[in-house]
């Protein structure tokens, strides 16, 4: 008797049953770099990476500015939480980097991608 695909299903039956335990575990939740409120040089220089620095500095822009987008959502979240995972999904460009450089609602609105209407 051929026992090589007995052992072919057992070592695939493993995996998946690995790659099932394995897609259970809880993921660490995303860090959040804070940001002062007059979005000065110094702010969230604590961001893990460069794409969260950015939200950062343009919810900082959006909150100076009085935009009602930078505060938090119903659910909780904070602007920079939903710029990370807006940018992060790829499927909307929220133009962080443009956001970042208003300093009025025109400025804003130029980007395109936020209303901040007051």
């Amino acid at each position: 008797m051929d026992t090589r695909v007995p052992n072919r299903l057992m070592i695939i039956s493993l995996a998946v049953v690995a790659l099932h335990v394995l897609g259970g575990c809880p993921r660490p939740s995303p860090v959040v770099p804070q940001v002062d409120a007059d979005g000065g040089d110094d702010a969230g220089m604590d961001a893990p990476d460069e794409a969260s620095f950015v939200c950062a500095k343009a919810c900082a822009a959006l909150k100076k500015i009085g935009c009602p987008e930078a505060e938090t959502t119903p659910k909780g979240d904070s602007c920079v939480v939903v710029c990370n995972h807006t940018q992060a999904s790829k499927k909307f460009d929220m133009k962080p980097a443009c956001l970042a450089k208003a300093e009025t609602v025109g400025d804003v609105q130029f980007c395109g991608t936020v209303r901040c209407l007051k």
